[in-house]
């Protein structure tokens, strides 16, 4: 059965085999491309599939990677960070460690500094316990002592010296008690035994013997009456130490041989006072009143009596030396007898209608004093400074002037000799009795050609031939000329200065030298030092027949060197030169009136400065000074000061604490005993006052120095004024700030020559712009401190326009630039020094320098000792330190040369 079934399906599948078979042949294909479509969609499909497979298979690989890579990454950073972690907890532990060190040092050393304090604490209580406990000793003491004496005042009815007992006594208890006590309860024992009248001396009543007393630091002014009054004090052969005495009143005081160091009685008024036999060492009684007082037989060493007003003063037999009288006033019934002034100062000092006779004024200077109508008689001057000194009328018997400087002396109406003229060192322009002026030798020999006289004998042919020849115009005249066929000649002469100039003795000193010449002729003279080199020189021709030189302590001889130079085919006689003369002016201060040192091109200064006045802040005080501005500096050192907002001048003498006001000072003002904001001022030597820029009154006043002048003279009005200078001839030179110019002056003329500026404000050469501060030099050219314009000009004698020698680059701190200029200063070698204002320095520049180079400051603005708050003026000593006035510090500091 099963079998037949399957025959059948056979059957079945060969008749449907037959079937198909016989389906035509577009069926088939039409069949099979049915299909190649779904299989090519499945084999895209599935090569799509495996492409994204192999991009997700590949994608999972990166990711596993990237996250290995990150977990590697973060493992890496979290090692990092442990470490960092490591290291900083162990910095943190090291820094912990080393704060607690610290912290642990801080506590001992503020433990130690406690106790450092604790002690000086408990040192400073027990110094005040045993001041306190000496105090309530002292007290003790000197109540003990005045219940003593009163008690012998007492038993001896008022009087110690009445019983001879009592006055032992009382001595003994008195010396016992100064060894005690200090010197403000000593004071009061003077005070007590004055009060009580044991001091006093009278004819029936001699004081208490208080001889061989040794008192130190002892202020008189506590002693006497309103601190004004001593009267009838007697305190004979004691010792007086570091006293004052300064303003007090003393009438018939005694103070014979007592011995006196370092005491100071300024401003004092002595009548009837006794120093007789005394001993004094530093003592200052400038601005004092003298009358009738003695110093007879008395020793005097190093005593300031300038501005001292004497009258009726005996020093007869006194022995002085270092001794200042500058600008005293010494009058009356004076005996100077048998003094010795050896190395005093008289400067302007009054000896008139005194009596001199046989006294010492050896190495004195009295440059300007007055010995009028004086008993001189067998005195002596030798090797002083006796310049510019008036004798007229004044007995001169028998005085000797061996190497004396008599330069411009006054003998008029005296019997001085030729014999005394002789022995002087210098007699230039001394004024005999008769009115006539007598000269030195001069020093060229043959300088006025002699034609009896062999050229060769005093002179030295260099080149061509020279010779003497009388003028065509004056047959008695001689004169030097080329000798015919010469084109070209030369000569010199050369002077030894060893025997004539001292360089120690007489610092500051100059040769005058002139001639008369024709056209193409020079003179030159030279300075030679030891190596025979040139170290100066100065040339005369036909234009200019006069120079000037200050000797150097390098220069050994003066060498006068003549030279003639003729055009090809003329005469030689027309060529000629004749009188030359050269003298020496000895101790050359005053005949220029600023003091211009000899400073070497490589000179240094100290870095740091000095206060010299003022340094106390701005103020009113005598020992302040508030804003100040122009200042001048005198050969002695002593500094005057226009100070600015105080509306004074202030003197301020070398190592003084204080200053002395003497212009002003009365607030600020117009009438004449008043300023109102000075700010510059120089010294008039020969009239002894000074020269006042009183600038806000718009005038230049003239202000005596004598002591008791109470206000100055206008000398010229109507000027905005700002700086002063004076140059040798006395004219004076006046900066004028609103018409941008530099007047020169004759004294007594109020019009005035404009010698700079003056073509309106401008930066031109001929222009300025605010000028200040100025300064003259021996030619007389003008320097200016052109301050807007950040630069100074000088203007040579007579010039149109002006030469920029420092600055004009603009305002700058560069050492081409100046930023306001002020004070100058120009030296013998023509070096300029400034006062860079606001870059706070000061600068030198040398001639022809395009650039300057700082001295000192340049440090910031600032209050050290090494800094500046604005300059002002500036100027020199005669030894070369250098002084700037300290604007906003108020002070002038003192740089000392190297």
């Amino acid at each position: 059965m099963v079998f037949q079934d399957k025959k059948t399906q056979t059957d079945q599948f060969l008749v449907s085999s037959r079937e198909f078979s016989g389906l035509k042949l577009k069926h088939v294909l039409k069949f099979l491309s049915s299909l190649l479509l779904p299989l090519a969609l499945g084999v895209f499909t599935l090569i799509i599939s495996l492409q994204q497979q192999q991009l997700a298979k590949q994608q999972r690989e990166e990711d596993r990677n990237a996250s290995k890579q990150q977990r590697i990454e973060d493992r890496e950073a979290t090692e990092r960070l442990r470490e960092q972690d490591r290291n900083l907890s162990q910095q943190q532990r090291i820094e912990d460690r080393i704060a607690a060190e610290q912290l642990r040092e801080q506590d001992r050393n503020s433990s130690q500094q406690q106790r450092i304090e604790d002690r000086i604490a408990a040192e400073q209580l027990r110094q005040l316990e045993r001041t306190l406990t000496n105090e309530r000793y002292q007290k003790e003491v000197l109540d003990t002592y005045i219940k003593e004496i009163g008690k012998l005042l007492e038993k001896n009815h008022g009087s110690l010296i009445s019983n001879e007992v009592a006055a032992t006594l009382a001595r003994a208890k008195t010396l016992n008690i100064f060894r005690k006590l200090d010197s403000q309860y000593n004071v009061h024992i003077i005070r007590f035994l004055y009060e009580a009248k044991q001091l006093t001396e009278l004819h029936e009543h001699p004081s208490l013997d208080l001889s061989t007393a040794e008192l130190h630091d002892m202020d008189f002014r506590d002693s006497a009456i309103n601190k004004r009054i001593l009267k009838r004090l007697s305190m004979t052969s004691i010792f007086l130490t570091n006293a004052t005495f300064i303003g007090i009143e003393m009438e018939h005081v005694n103070f014979a041989d007592t011995q006196f160091d370092t005491v100071n009685f300024s401003s004092a008024k002595l009548r009837h006072v006794n120093f007789s036999h005394a001993r004094f060492d530093h003592a200052n009684f400038s601005f004092t009143s003298l009358m009738n007082t003695t110093f007879s037989l008395s020793q005097l060493k190093n005593i300031n009596f300038s501005s001292t007003r004497h009258e009726d003063v005996d020093f007869r037999f006194a022995a002085l030396e270092n001794i200042d009288f500058s600008s005293s006033q010494l009058k009356n019934d004076l005996s100077y007898t048998q003094n010795l002034f050896l190395g005093c100062a008289l400067a302007s000092a009054d000896f008139s209608v005194t009596r001199a006779s046989d006294t010492d004024f050896q190495q004195v200077y009295c440059v300007a004093a007055r010995f009028n109508k004086t008993d001189l008689s067998s005195s002596c001057f030798r090797q002083s400074n006796v310049k510019r000194a008036l004798f007229i009328d004044a007995d001169l018997t028998d005085v000797s002037f061996l190497d004396a400087n008599l330069y411009k002396a006054n003998f008029s109406e005296t019997t001085v000799t030729d014999e005394q003229l002789r022995s002087a060192l210098s007699i230039q322009n001394a004024v005999l009795r008769n009115g006539t002026l007598v000269h030195d030798t001069n020093l060229i020999n043959n300088g006025q050609a002699d034609c009896n006289i062999p050229l060769v004998n005093h002179w030295t042919l260099l080149t061509g031939n020279i010779i003497t020849m009388k003028s065509d115009n004056n047959t008695s005249n001689c004169r030097f000329v080329l000798q015919a066929l010469n084109t070209s000649a030369s000569m010199f002469q050369r002077l030894n200065l060893s025997k004539r100039w001292n360089s120690t003795s007489w610092s500051y000193t100059q040769v005058v030298f002139s001639a008369q010449m024709s056209p193409n002729v020079s003179i030159e003279l030279r300075g030679i030092n030891v190596n025979d080199s040139v170290v100066a020189r100065q040339a005369l021709s036909f234009n200019k027949e006069n120079v000037t030189m200050i000797l150097r302590k390098d220069m050994r001889e003066l060498e006068i060197f003549i030279e003639f130079t003729v055009p090809v085919n003329q005469s030689t006689t027309s060529y000629w030169c004749d009188d030359i003369r050269l003298f020496i002016v000895y101790d050359a201060y005053g005949e220029f009136q600023q003091v211009v040192p000899d400073i070497s091109l490589n000179a240094q200064w100290a870095n740091n400065g000095v206060t010299v006045a003022g340094g106390n802040g701005s103020g009113n005080t005598i020992n302040q000074i508030s804003s100040p501005h122009g200042f001048f500096i005198d050969d002695d050192q002593t500094m005057v000061i226009a100070d600015f907002r105080n509306h004074r001048i202030v003197q301020w003498k070398m190592n003084d604490t204080n200053g002395q006001v003497v212009a002003g000072g009365h607030g600020r003002g117009n009438l004449l005993h008043q300023l109102n904001q000075p700010t510059d001022v120089l010294i008039e030597k020969e009239t002894d006052s000074l020269i006042i820029c009183d600038m806000w009154n718009l005038r230049v006043l003239q202000w005596s120095r004598r002591h008791g002048t109470t206000h100055g003279e206008i000398l010229v009005d109507n000027i905005n004024c700002w700086g002063l200078a004076m140059d040798n001839q006395k004219c004076l030179y006046i900066s004028d700030t609103e018409n941008d110019e530099v007047r020169r002056y004759q004294m007594g003329d109020n019009n005035g020559t404009v010698v700079a500026g003056g073509h309106e404000k401008g930066d031109g050469l001929n222009q300025l712009d605010f000028p200040t501060y100025i300064f003259v030099d021996r030619q007389h050219s003008v320097y200016v401190s052109d301050y807007v314009n950040h630069r100074v000009m000088k203007w040579n004698k007579g010039a149109a326009e002006g030469i920029t020698v420092a600055g004009g680059q603009g305002q700058g701190s560069a050492l081409t630039q100046l930023s306001y200029p002020n004070g100058l200063f120009v030296d013998t070698l023509n070096s300029l020094y400034v006062a860079d204002r606001e870059n706070n320095r000061v600068m030198r520049w040398s001639q022809g320098a395009k650039q300057g180079s700082v001295m000192v400051g340049g440090n910031g603005r600032g209050e050290g000792v090494n800094q500046f708050h604005y300059l002002e003026g500036l100027s020199f000593d005669r030894y070369g330190n250098l002084y700037v006035v300290d604007h906003g510090n108020h002070r002038v500091q003192c740089f000392s040369i190297q």
